[in-house]
């Protein structure tokens, strides 16, 4: 069970603080956290259930886990309840990484996902919390890994993909998610995806990906009418091979652009902020699509 092992290593107050400090959760968020440490028998019990049943799907990417709800009627405890979750999976994680000989850098450069989507969430809604716990759960089942600039994550061919790449042989494929950490430079993006290859090889020899993927608004066609051609979005993008399909990403890119709530559209402050709202308010629609590289040993 969970409380045999990341139950006693939570609650331990030398070891919580390292382990808060190896996450680089500091600030507001560190203080909530060990605040709303689930304390009495039923918090800790929908926490340690909750941790049981993701922990059943460690690594393995054909599971997935059921997520409860957050508890609703708990305040911050309710906004942070799958943070506790991902604190009691912490050390089963990284018995994990150490099976697969994942270098520790690696480990704690991947598992920091938590810290920089508590500090969004922060950003988002002027409280703390952890909303959509689904990508930092899949970060704690050690299903991806942050290497460069990217997150790459264990991923299957969708059926879009398997559409659009008849032909080629991969079964597997590496989804590649971008960080809220900064710009994207050419050289870094290249690095990462051909270490990406290299990394999957050596940990994971038993995949076949031979694919990368990305699903996001970076890839919509329509951003190089507002950015130059030599942008680091649109050079990103242009690495991708589109596939025909697009859905709705309005929401998305005023999440990820201007990081907001607030279903008004607010002055934006950049220049790809000016450019959002500007393209919203002529009444145009962003689209979030769907994209495909190939994994050479090296790429350019």
């Amino acid at each position: 069970m969970i409380s045999t092992d990341g139950g006693a290593y939570l609650r331990d107050g030398s070891e919580l603080g390292e382990a808060l400090d190896q996450l680089r959760i500091f600030g507001d968020d560190r203080r909530e956290l060990i605040a709303t440490l689930p304390r009495s028998p039923r918090p800790c019990e929908l926490v340690e259930e909750t941790a049981q049943a993701v922990l059943h799907t460690l690594g393995r990417r054909a599971m997935t886990p059921r997520l409860r709800p957050s508890p609703s009627d708990s305040g911050a405890a309710g906004r942070y309840f799958y943070a506790h979750v991902c604190l009691a999976l912490l050390p089963h994680v990284l018995a994990y990484h150490r099976e697969r000989a994942i270098p520790s850098d690696v480990s704690w450069a991947t598992l920091e996902s938590l810290a920089i989507n508590l500090a969004r969430h922060r950003r988002i809604h002027g409280h703390g919390g952890l909303e959509g716990p689904e990508w930092v759960v899949t970060v704690f089942r050690g299903l991806a890994f942050r290497i460069g600039r990217f997150t790459f994550e264990r991923d299957f061919l969708g059926p879009e993909l398997a559409t659009a790449l008849a032909g080629h042989s991969a079964a597997d494929a590496l989804s590649v998610h971008v960080p809220v950490t900064g710009p994207l430079p050419p050289e870094e993006c290249s690095l990462a995806l051909s270490n990406a290859r290299r990394f999957l090889t050596r940990h994971f020899p038993e995949d076949s990906s031979r694919i990368a993927h990305c699903r996001s608004w970076l890839l919509d066609p329509q951003l190089a009418e507002y950015l130059p051609a030599d942008s680091d979005i649109i050079r990103f993008a242009a690495r991708f091979h589109l596939v025909p399909d697009a859905a709705n990403g309005d929401r998305a890119i005023l999440d990820w652009v201007l990081e907001t709530s607030d279903p008004r559209l607010p002055e934006p402050a950049t220049f790809l902020q000016r450019a959002v709202v500007g393209h919203l308010r002529e009444g145009r629609h962003w689209r979030i699509r769907l994209g495909w590289i190939p994994l050479p040993t090296s790429i350019r």
